[in-house]
């Protein structure tokens, strides 16, 4: 028996081959070839269990239960209001293709970050176990990629094989961010700012513009090539503007706790900010870089303490400035043209920078 060659597998296979060079692509294959599926047994390989499938997504289940802010359906939603050329069909196809890779991504970050909690309860690995959820995470990437070839059946089928291959390089450019993100924490190296932006347009922005990307091939190219990049500048605000909430947003603290980045040892735009200034002392960035490196995480007074060292270094406030910065050129250019980016842009506002006391108080100390 030969396996079946399908534009999903060529799609893969071409976007790994420039991984191993060793490789030769993949002979491209007529659509009317009429190769069997190979078989072991009775059983063939695209055969699905139902039982399987529901213990699969049990983790992916439990996540999606507990709704989030769901910013990536309403970017669709954006340029659908910019390019009128596609459906409303095809929109909400988009949408929920990446809010479950988003999804997705978040069961593995949670494991790699050493999270306790998402949107208010406990992370799915600590409630499946981290093999189950490692499992039902990859599932749910390839299972949303390939889930084009059958959703965007009224393409033809170049459209559809570019529709998968750019949503596996996207895929390929967020963990390769995401494994830069986990490195500079494990190793205790303070990334520099321009460093720290590129792993934020690899990661984060990288979905957002997808957004734009898969919706071009299903109305105007022209159109995505305009909005791509300025959905990438909103990712650079969005991520910004959580490491700052972390910090200094008590709306945040509710659901994530205060400073929860302290405990997983992350170097966010503030603490590079702090890093990178001159002034401060070279004992006070030795004490916060031995913190962060804590496996236990840090405790509440050393929170509090860095804070304070944070607050002092004026880098809170910097950090603010930029958000306000980064928010302002989002209106100008993206809120004319879209009133769901106005609505996004009102769940996503900026706290003020607070002192130590007001921030005890809020925390009940």
């Amino acid at each position: 028996d030969r396996i079946l060659i399908t534009p999903w597998f060529r799609a893969i296979y071409n976007v790994l081959r420039p991984l191993y060079p060793t490789m030769k692509k993949f002979p491209a294959v007529a659509p009317n070839d009429d190769l069997p599926v190979h078989r072991v047994g009775d059983v063939s390989y695209a055969k699905a269990n139902p039982d399987f499938d529901h213990l699969l997504q049990l983790p992916f289940s439990y996540l999606c239960s507990n709704s989030g802010k769901a910013i990536r359906t309403m970017l669709c939603q954006a340029y659908a209001e910019i390019d009128k050329s596609i459906s409303p069909a095809d929109t909400k196809t988009i949408a929920a293709l990446v809010e479950k890779i988003h999804a997705a991504s978040l069961l593995h970050d949670d494991i790699e970050d050493k999270s306790t909690s998402r949107r208010g309860a406990p992370c799915a690995h600590l409630i499946y176990g981290v093999a189950r959820t490692i499992n039902t995470g990859a599932y749910n990437y390839l299972d949303g990629a390939l889930s084009l070839d059958k959703s965007m059946a009224h393409f033809d089928e170049l459209t559809r094989y570019k529709m998968i291959t750019s949503t596996l390089s996207m895929l390929c450019t967020l963990h390769r961010a995401q494994g830069a993100d986990i490195s500079w924490g494990e190793n205790g190296n303070c990334p520099t700012r321009e460093d720290y932006l590129e792993m934020i347009d690899g990661k984060t922005c990288a979905l957002f513009q997808h957004c734009a990307t898969l919706s071009g091939f299903c109305g105007s190219q022209d159109v995505a090539a305009k909005i791509a990049p300025q959905f990438g500048e909103f990712g650079r605000f969005f991520q910004i503007r959580d490491d700052f909430a972390n910090l200094c947003d008590p709306v945040y603290w509710e659901s994530k706790g205060f400073y929860e980045d302290g405990d997983e040892g992350k170097y966010g735009y503030p603490i590079i900010l702090f890093f990178e200034a001159e002034l401060v002392a070279a004992d006070k960035k030795t004490w916060l870089r031995e913190k962060l490196a804590k496996e236990e995480g840090m405790s509440l007074e050393e929170k509090l303490e860095t804070y304070q060292m944070l607050y002092e270094a004026g880098v809170l406030q910097e950090t603010r400035d930029l958000c306000l910065e980064l928010q302002e050129k989002l209106k100008d250019n993206l809120c004319t043209a879209s009133p769901t980016i106005e609505k996004i842009m009102l769940k996503l506002s900026v706290a003020d920078v607070k002192s130590i006391e007001d921030v005890k108080s809020v925390l009940g100390i």
